[in-house]
C-alpha cells in the first residue's frame, strides 16, 4: 500500500499534467491554426486586389500604344504576370489538397489552355503565340490560386466592388485634372487608351456594387450604394460607350427578374425560359414565311444596318475563317502580328477595310469569329462548353437553399457579368483574346466559380479544405 499511494499520487500528478498539457497543446494548435488562417487571408487578398489592379489599370495608365510596341509586347506586362503567378503558385502550395479537387473540377478550362498552347505547332508566328500563351496561362494560374484560397463569395465581390470603385474613381480624376487626355472626339476614356474600355470598367463597376449592396443590411449601406452607382452611372454615361450602356441597363433589368426567379423556383423559371426561347423560334421561322424584310425595317428605322462597319469586317474573318476552319491560325497569330503581314492586307478591294491605318483594326469585334480564327472549331466549343458550364454551376448555387442572401447576392452578380461576357462578345472580341481585360475576368469568375463548387463538394464527403 505504501508503494501504491505514491504511485498513485505521482499517477495523479501526472494525468493533471498530461491534461494541462493537452489543454495547452490545444491553445498553441488553436492559436497556430488563427495565424495560418490570417496569414492566408492576407495573402489571398494580397493577390486578389493586385490582380484586379493589373486587369482594371495595368502597368501603363494613360499611354496611347503603338501598334508596333503592342506586336513586340511589354516587358513590364511579362513581370506583372509572372508576379502574379509567382503569388499565386504560393497560395497553391499552401492548399495542395483543394488545388487537386478545384483541377479536377476545372478540366474544361485546362483542356481549352491545353489547345491554346498546342496551337504553337501550326501558327503561323510560332514566337508570338508561344509569348502570348504563356501570358494567357499565367493569368490562368493566378486565378486558379485566387479560386482556391476564396471560401466566401460575398468576400470576393465585396474586394472586387472596392477595386472597381476606386479605379473608377481615379478615371474620374484624371478627367477633371487632365481633360486634354481624358476627352475625345468619342467620349470620355479616363486614363485608358480608349473610351471602351472606360465604358466596360463602369459597367462592371455597377454590376459589382449592385451585388455587394444588395447583399449588406441597413439604410446605411443602401444610401451609399445608391450614392457609388449614381456616380459610376455617370461616368458611364460620359465614355458614350453604347454597348456598355446597353449591357449595364440589361443588368439592371435581369437582376430583379433573377429575384422574381428564385421566388417561384428553378422549375417554373426553367419553363418560362423555355416558352421565351421557343416563341423566338417560332417568330425566326415566320419572318421568312412572310416575307419580311428585316433589314429594310431595321434601316427605315434609323438603325445601323452594317453594325458601325462590322459586316465588312465579320465577311473578311469568315473568309479567313474557311481557310482553316479546324486549326485556325494560332492563339494571337492573327492580330498585331506586325505590319507587313497585317492580315487586312489581304481584305478584298474597295472595302474600307483595304484602307483602314495598321493597328485601328485587331480585332474581329466578334468573340466567337475571334475564336474561331484564332483557335478553330475546337477551340470555340471548347470555350463555350466552359462558359455555359460555369453559368449552370452559378445558376444552380444561386438557386440552392443552402446559401445566405449576401452569397446568393454574389453569385446573381456572377451569373449577370457571364450573360454579360455572352452578349459582349456578340460586338467585341474578349473571350480568352489574350490582353482584353474581360478575359481575365471570365477565367477568375470560372476558376472561382470551381473553386466553391469543390469546396461544398469536399464539405459534402467531410474532407476539410
Amino acid at each position: 500500500m505504501g508503494y501504491r499511494f505514491p504511485s498513485l499520487a505521482a499517477g495523479a500528478a501526472g494525468g493533471h499534467g498530461v491534461r494541462f498539457g493537452a489543454s495547452a497543446a490545444l491553445s498553441e494548435g488553436a492559436a497556430d491554426a488563427t495565424s495560418k488562417s490570417a496569414v492566408d487571408r492576407a495573402l489571398i487578398t494580397l493577390l486578389l486586389v493586385s490582380f484586379l489592379l493589373y486587369i482594371f489599370v495595368g502597368t501603363s495608365p494613360m499611354d496611347d500604344p503603338d501598334p508596333a510596341v503592342v506586336t513586340e509586347g511589354n516587358s513590364l506586362d511579362r513581370l506583372a504576370t509572372l508576379a502574379l503567378a509567382g503569388l499565386g503558385c504560393l497560395v497553391i502550395a499552401r492548399h495542395a489538397r483543394t488545388a487537386l479537387a478545384v483541377a479536377r473540377r476545372s478540366w474544361i478550362l485546362w483542356l481549352l489552355l491545353g489547345w491554346i498552347a498546342l496551337s504553337l505547332v501550326w501558327s503561323d508566328f510560332p514566337a508570338l503565340t508561344l509569348r502570348r500563351a504563356i501570358a494567357t496561362i499565367l493569368i490562368a494560374v493566378t486565378c486558379f490560386a485566387i479560386a482556391i484560397g476564396s471560401d466566401s463569395l460575398r468576400r470576393v465581390v465585396a474586394v472586387t466592388a472596392i477595386v472597381l470603385c476606386g479605379v473608377v474613381f481615379a478615371n474620374i480624376a484624371v478627367f477633371v485634372a487632365m481633360p486634354g487626355f481624358a476627352v475625345t472626339d468619342l467620349g470620355v476614356r479616363g486614363f485608358y487608351a480608349q473610351k471602351n474600355e472606360a465604358g466596360l470598367v463602369a459597367m462592371l463597376a455597377l454590376i459589382f456594387v449592385g451585388g455587394w449592396i444588395a447583399g449588406r443590411k441597413g439604410i446605411g449601406s443602401a444610401v451609399m450604394g445608391v450614392a457609388m452607382i449614381a456616380i459610376i452611372a455617370g461616368f458611364l454615361v460620359l465614355t458614350q460607350s453604347k454597348t456598355s450602356m446597353g449591357l449595364a441597363v440589361l443588368c439592371a433589368l435581369l437582376f430583379p427578374m433573377l429575384m422574381i426567379a428564385r421566388r417561384i423556383g428553378f422549375g417554373s423559371s426553367a419553363l418560362s425560359a423555355s416558352a421565351v426561347f421557343v416563341f423566338a423560334g417560332l417568330v425566326a421561322l415566320l419572318v421568312p414565311a412572310l416575307q419580311i424584310d428585316i433589314v429594310a425595317l431595321v434601316a427605315a428605322s434609323g438603325g445601323d444596318i452594317t453594325f458601325t462597319g462590322r459586316d465588312e469586317l465579320w465577311r473578311f474573318v469568315q473568309a479567313e475563317i474557311a481557310r482553316r476552319p479546324l486549326t485556325g491560325f494560332g492563339y494571337g497569330a492573327f492580330w498585331d502580328v506586325g505590319v507587313y503581314y497585317d492580315p487586312l492586307l489581304r481584305s478584298p478591294p474597295g472595302s474600307w477595310l483595304s484602307h483602314v491605318a495598321f493597328g485601328t483594326i485587331n480585332q474581329a469585334h466578334n468573340g466567337y469569329l475571334e475564336l474561331l480564327v484564332q483557335l478553330g472549331i475546337p477551340g470555340l466549343v471548347l470555350a463555350l462548353a466552359a462558359v455555359f458550364h460555369v453559368l449552370w454551376l452559378a445558376l444552380r448555387r444561386y438557386f440552392s437553399a443552402g446559401i445566405t442572401s449576401a452569397e446568393r447576392s454574389a453569385t446573381a452578380t456572377f451569373v449577370l457579368v457571364l450573360v454579360v461576357i455572352l452578349l459582349h462578345n456578340s460586338m467585341e472580341s474578349s473571350l480568352f483574346v489574350r490582353g482584353a481585360s474581360l478575359a481575365s475576368v471570365f477565367q477568375f469568375i470560372a476558376f472561382v466559380v470551381y473553386g466553391l463548387s469543390a469546396r461544398e463538394a469536399m464539405a459534402r464527403r467531410g474532407v476539410r479544405p
